[in-house]
């Protein structure tokens, strides 16, 4: 981003960040006040809206219990609001009946006071009557039209708005003492400040991929970006640049060389937005092969999706994170924001949002270049970019790519830890809006695009099947989540010599991308194993997902990254977490390793600590890991809006095959030792299972077609790990053919089971 400061109103020069309520555990945290069950509500100003919706408050943490609850007696959830409470639409019937569901103790109106950020309210005296800018937010399917016409008929001045159904807007702009009527809207979640936006401005391929100088492993195996498109908001793009344009003319669209979409597009290009393009995936080689490769961009045979920003802030982030997202674009690189803002905006929402919904979608952004971190790079599930020196000497000083040159400091103003990463963001040459010139930029701008680079390589890396053989097998296809992605990259990272000292920091997040460090292939010492759960069969509150594996030595580092995609938060609360995973890492002579809780001084995980609350990527790093058994956990402590699916990444020196598992209340199935699938002439299938309490049990292979083939255990099984071998033959002793079978764990009374798949090759 360039250091441009936004022209705001002086109303809105003010701080707007909040700080974290002083409230006790339980009380309901909006923005605007804090609510205590139990002790009198604040006297109510103005009118009610008679909307509908309510603020409803459990005396305990929420889950799919009390969820279900509130869906039987009528009431629709729009919102979690820390902590324990929930905004929801209900009608008075239905208010009635939620009044008296167990563990509530305050149900109140969602009163039109608190719909108003304060930064409004608190300026709206020093502003006069001035017409102020406002973005006005509404619950979902509300007629937006119908409501547009009500703000005109008070006075207000409509610049646009929209129609998404999960989340309709207004953009207008109106004075200070028509706040409380535009408050008093049926339907309206919350009205804030229309904030500006802005700008955020050869060596980022090879720093990026190896860190040594001219090595692009990535690129030498053949990943170059084939088969990806990325998604790119910025400012005027300049198509017909020879690192774009299409030598065969063929037209914008899907089978165009580079451009599969273009948005709004107000005219000539401008050298910003054409400039972070080039870097994620220009290549000029095509079109005038005078210019040579070293300009190429990191994803040089990714394509683009292209729409501007809206400098007046007057946008649906969310539709056009989607517009690029149905044309295919996975990775989505930005590199403008709202600078002087600390608060989780509508923006921020709009990233979660996505994010949620289209669970492969990765959204990467340029933190500001501002001395301290702005929005919306403190959204929760973006991967938030600084920028980094290149191998350039700067008045004799010597300054390298492991050296912070710009982004602001963290964290988030609810604690979490932003920037993630770095990427080269210094001196950095690319396209420019002429035929086919170059110029060089700074600025953490050009680091985003780099790191989205980066992460196309990755996804092509996965789709291709390269793990987790190290080599390209189509059976090994593997479509990536958004939160897989991110959990690789930061896996990716490696310290950087920057102030503050100590890693991680809040300067330097978790370090220099490197991408080679994560990506296995045929022949690395370093391993990597991946493991994801989408949404829809994630983790509800209590529940927990445990894995083991082998470490064969303590040669290689073993990294570990939990990352997931938490519920979009919402601007009208005082904090924006929704759900909590929690990462947990146990070492085969019983060590516990929390998530986060690290050594600053030596760089890696610590024992003790507290388990993290608000990051939606956790790590463990463990410099020279005890060989054997170690255990991987994924614990939900919280999670009021659910499911919750996650990806983990994890490298090491690995041996065998990674096990998994549900703790259940009975028993569960562990999983199967190598080799799977098994060869009964070179010997046995072991299966192995854990049981939380002796009971009586059975243990079966069935085939594809439900037939029992031979039961390996039937009677009392005995609490904790056991294994048993199957030979590859039937109940009568006859070899089983060649196909796919299921060894299933039964309860007695055959209530409860669990299956694993062996595949039996003759």
């Amino acid at each position: 981003m360039s250091a441009r400061r936004p022209i705001l109103p002086a109303v809105l020069l003010i701080a707007l960040a909040a700080l974290r309520a002083a409230a006790a555990p339980g009380a309901v945290q909006l923005r605007a006040v804090t609510l205590r069950p139990g002790e009198p509500l604040p006297a109510a100003r103005g009118s009610e809206a008679g909307d509908g919706l309510r603020i409803l408050h459990f005396d305990r943490a929420p889950g799919a219990a009390e969820r279900a609850a509130i869906a039987a007696a009528g009431g629709e959830i729009l919102a979690y609001v820390p902590e324990n409470a929930y905004l929801l639409r209900v009608d008075a019937a239905a208010a009635t009946r939620l009044a008296t569901l167990a563990g509530v103790d305050l149900l109140v109106d969602y009163r039109p006071e608190w719909r108003l950020a304060p930064e409004l309210t608190e300026g709206a005296a020093r502003a006069g009557n001035a017409p102020l800018p406002l973005t006005l937010s509404f619950a979902p399917d509300t007629p937006i039209a119908l409501r547009a016409d009500q703000a005109v008929a008070l006075g207000a001045a409509l610049s646009r708005t929209s129609e998404r159904a999960a989340r309709p807007r207004l953009w207008l702009s109106a004075p200070a003492a028509l706040l409380p009527a535009l408050a008093a809207l049926p339907d309206l979640l919350w009205i804030s400040p229309t904030l500006p936006a802005s700008d955020r401005n050869n060596d980022s391929s090879w720093i990026v991929q190896s860190g040594t100088l001219g090595l692009r492993p990535i690129w030498d195996r053949g990943l170059h970006g084939e088969g990806q498109i990325i998604g790119h908001i910025d400012s005027n793009f300049f198509p017909e640049s020879c690192f774009f344009a299409d030598p065969g003319g063929a037209p914008i669209g899907p089978t165009h060389r580079k451009v599969v979409f273009l948005g709004e597009y107000p005219g000539w290009g401008g050298s910003h937005g054409t400039h972070t393009a080039g870097t994620a995936a220009g290549d000029a080689a095509p079109v005038d092969p005078g210019v040579g490769t070293e300009l190429r961009g990191g994803a040089w045979a990714a394509r683009l999706a292209h729409s501007n920003y809206d400098a007046a802030g007057e946008r649906d982030l969310y539709a056009d994170l989607l517009a690029h997202h149905l044309v295919g674009a996975r990775v989505h690189t930005n590199s403008w924001g709202q600078d002087f803002v600390t608060n989780y905006t509508e923006y921020c929402a709009d990233i979660d949002a996505y994010s949620h919904d289209r669970e492969e979608g990765l959204v990467v952004w340029a933190v500001t270049n501002q001395a301290v971190l702005y929005t919306p790079e403190n959204a929760k599930s973006t991967l938030a970019v600084a920028g980094s020196y290149t191998n350039d000497t700067l008045g004799g000083i010597y300054r390298g790519f492991h050296q912070h040159y710009s982004g602001g400091l963290g964290p988030t103003v609810d604690g979490r830890r932003k920037p993630e990463l770095h990427a080269p963001g210094y001196g950095i040459r690319s396209a420019n809006a002429l035929p086919c010139g170059n110029t060089v930029m700074s600025g953490t701008s050009m680091a985003s695009p780099a790191v989205a680079a980066a992460a196309a390589l990755a996804r092509q890396y996965l789709v291709e099947g390269w793990w987790p053989s190290g080599a390209p097998v189509a059976g090994d296809s593997l479509i990536p989540s958004g939160a897989l992605l991110r959990a690789l990259l930061v896996n990716s990272t490696l310290p950087m010599d920057s102030l503050p000292a100590g890693y991680p920091n809040d300067l330097e997040g978790w370090g220099r991308l490197r991408l080679e460090e994560a990506l296995y292939f045929a022949g690395d010492s370093r391993e990597l194993w991946l493991d994801e759960k989408r949404n829809g069969e994630g983790l509800e509150s209590g529940e927990l997902t445990l894995y083991r594996m082998t470490v064969e030595s303590a040669a290689e580092p073993l990294a570990v990254t939990l990352a997931f995609t938490d519920p979009p938060g919402e601007p009208f609360v005082a904090e924006p977490v929704v759900n909590d995973l929690d990462l947990e890492l146990r070492s085969p002579s019983g060590q516990l390793y929390l998530g986060n809780v690290f050594d600053a001084e030596r760089g890696e995980s610590a024992l003790g600590g507290d388990a993290d609350p608000v990051n939606t990527l956790e790590r463990a790093l463990i410099a020279a890991p005890q060989p054997g058994s170690w255990e991987i956990r994924v614990r939900a402590r919280r999670v009021p809006l659910g499911p919750q699916g996650y990806a983990l990444a994890a490298n090491g020196d690995f041996a065998g095959e990674v096990l998994s598992y549900r703790p259940d209340a009975d028993f569960l199935v562990v999983g199967l030792s190598y080799p799977n699938p098994f060869r009964p002439a070179a010997g046995t299938a072991t299966l192995r299972f854990e049981l939380r309490a002796d009971q009586r049990g059975a243990l079966v292979i069935y085939d594809l077609a439900g037939r029992r083939v031979r039961q390996l255990a039937r009677g009392r099984l005995l609490a904790g790990i056991s294994q048993l071998a199957w030979d590859g033959r039937d109940d009568g002793g006859e070899p089983a053919a060649s196909g796919i079978y299921f060894a299933r764990l039964e309860s007695s009374g055959g209530d409860r089971s669990r299956a694993v798949r062996i595949v039996l090759i003759r």
